[in-house]
C-alpha cells in the first residue's frame, strides 16, 4: 500500500508523525505538494523517512494508491486532476457553507443551526432590523478570513473586522462591501454574544475523522477563546486554545449544566456527519464542528461545519491513528470507492 499526503501548509513535527508511524507499519508513505508533481511521467517529488538519517528526506516515486488530501478540491488544476484520475482521493472538500446548512436544515437536528442566509440586499436588511447586530462570511472561507460583524443606526452602518470598526453612510458601505459580498458569495447570520464573563468570545471544536470499517471517531473537543474584544475565536484569526478543564469552563462560564451541554455536542457529534455525508458521493474523511454556546441559557449551536479541520496539537497523535485505520478500509475498498470517484469526473 502506497499512501501521500497531499498538503498546503508546513507542518514538519506532524509531517514527520505520520512518515515515522507509516514506516513502522511497513506503509510506503510520503507528503508532498501539488507543486511536486509530474504529470508527464505520473512522478511525484516527495518526502519519505528516511531511518538512517532520521529525518524526511526527498525522493521521486510513482503515484501513490491512495491520495490524503488536505486541499481544496481543484478540478483545473491539472496536476489535481492527474492524481485525482489515478488515484483514491481520501478528503472531500465542504467548499459550500449554505449547502452544508441546508442539508442540515432538512434533517431532524436543524434545531441545532444559527439561521443563515445566503447574502442579498434585501435579506441583509431584514437580519438587521430583526437581529441588530450580524455576522457576514464568505461561503467558501476559511479559517476565520473575510469576516466581519456589521450593524446599522441612523443610516450608518458599522463595519467591525479583525482590525478596526469603521462607520459609512449607505452609498460608502455598498461601495466599499456590499458589492463585493454579493459577488464573491457571502452567508449572513445573527451575531450571537457567544463569550466568557469577560468578554472574550468563545466556541467549541469537536473533529471528528473516520477509523476502523470507516465508521466516525470523534477525536477531541477544545474550548477555543478570542483576546478580548476579538471577532472569532479561530486560531488563525488571534484566539486560543483550551483543552483541558472544559467542564470547568462550563460551569463558571455559561449557565446551565454542563451536562445538557455535552450531551448536545456528542449529538452533534455523532447524528451530523452521517447527515453531511448524505450529500456527498465520496467519502468524507473528517469533519470540524464549530459550536456556539449562549453563555445566558446554554442553548447550543452549529456555527459552521469545516472538511479540513485544523489538527491541534492536543489532538494530533489520535488524528494520525484513527488516519492509519482508516487507510486500512479504504485499501480494502479501493476499487469500489475508485469507481466512485471517476464517475464524478
Amino acid at each position: 500500500m502506497k499512501i501521500g499526503y497531499l498538503y498546503t501548509s508546513d507542518d514538519h513535527d506532524y509531517h514527520e508523525a505520520l512518515c515515522m508511524i507509516a514506516n513502522a507499519k511497513g506503509i510506503d508513505y510520503f507528503v508532498f505538494r501539488l507543486s511536486d508533481v509530474n504529470t508527464e511521467d505520473m512522478t511525484i517529488n516527495g518526502l519519505f523517512w528516511n531511518q538512517a538519517k532520521e529525518g524526511l528526506h526527498r525522493r521521486k516515486t510513482g503515484y501513490p494508491e491512495i491520495v490524503d488530501s488536505r486541499v481544496m478540491r481543484r478540478v483545473h488544476d491539472e496536476a489535481y486532476k492527474s492524481l485525482s484520475s489515478h488515484c483514491l482521493i481520501s478528503g472531500v472538500s465542504l467548499y459550500d457553507k449554505q449547502y452544508i446548512f441546508e442539508l442540515i436544515n432538512k434533517s431532524p437536528y436543524s434545531n441545532y443551526l444559527i439561521n443563515s442566509h445566503e447574502y442579498q440586499e434585501a435579506a441583509l436588511e431584514k437580519y438587521l432590523e430583526c437581529y441588530g447586530e450580524i455576522i457576514v462570511k464568505p461561503i467558501r472561507g476559511n479559517k476565520g478570513r473575510g469576516v466581519c460583524k456589521l450593524s446599522k443606526a441612523e443610516e450608518l452602518y458599522a463595519v467591525t473586522t479583525h482590525d478596526f470598526t469603521e462607520l459609512l453612510n449607505q452609498n460608502e458601505y455598498k461601495a466599499k462591501y456590499g458589492d463585493e459580498f454579493l459577488a464573491a458569495g457571502s452567508l449572513i447570520q445573527p451575531y450571537l454574544n457567544l463569550s466568557a464573563n469577560d468578554g472574550s468570545p468563545f466556541d467549541v471544536r469537536v473533529n471528528v475523522h473516520r477509523g476502523k470499517k470507516g465508521k466516525w471517531v470523534r477525536i477531541g473537543k477544545m474550548i477555543r477563546l478570542a483576546k478580548k474584544e476579538g471577532l472569532v475565536s479561530n486560531i488563525a484569526g488571534g484566539g486560543y486554545l483550551l483543552s483541558r478543564g472544559i467542564n470547568r469552563f462550563f460551569e463558571n462560564e455559561v449557565n446551565c449544566d454542563p451536562k445538557k451541554i455535552n450531551s448536545e455536542i456528542k449529538e452533534i457529534a455523532t447524528k451530523i456527519p452521517d447527515v453531511v455525508q448524505g450529500g456527498y458521493v465520496n467519502k468524507i474523511q473528517t469533519l470540524g464542528f464549530d459550536i456556539g454556546i449562549n453563555r445566558d441559557n446554554g442553548d447550543v449551536k452549529i456555527i459552521e461545519v469545516n472538511g479540513n479541520p485544523a489538527i491541534f496539537h492536543p489532538i494530533q497523535l489520535k488524528t494520525i491513528f484513527t488516519k492509519f485505520d482508516y487507510y486500512e478500509y479504504l485499501y480494502e475498498n479501493i476499487d469500489s470507492l475508485m469507481k466512485n470517484q471517476i464517475g464524478l469526473q
